[in-house]
């Protein structure tokens, strides 16, 4: 399962930055920094698994639930 997520997720993160670029429609930013998230997550958890700069992972989660603590506000909010 983490090493097919290890391959869709890069792919999908590549071509929805293409698509913002391309169609300059910046409105689903939100979404794309999400999955970028969730990006640093899986990598960092595969880092972890691996045993490889535990440090550097154990960053990315942190920072990883900041930000999906500050979007769960933005959400709530909006």
């Amino acid at each position: 399962m983490l090493k097919i997520l290890n391959i869709a997720l890069p792919i999908t993160v590549v071509l929805a930055g293409i698509i913002m670029l391309v169609t300059k429609r910046f409105e689903y930013m939100i979404y794309y920094v999400l999955l970028l998230g969730g990006f640093t997550l899986f990598t960092s958890i595969r880092d972890i698994r691996k045993k490889e700069d535990e440090g550097q992972a154990y960053m990315n989660i942190i920072i990883f639930v900041l930000l999906l603590i500050l979007y769960i506000f933005i959400f709530v909010l909006n």
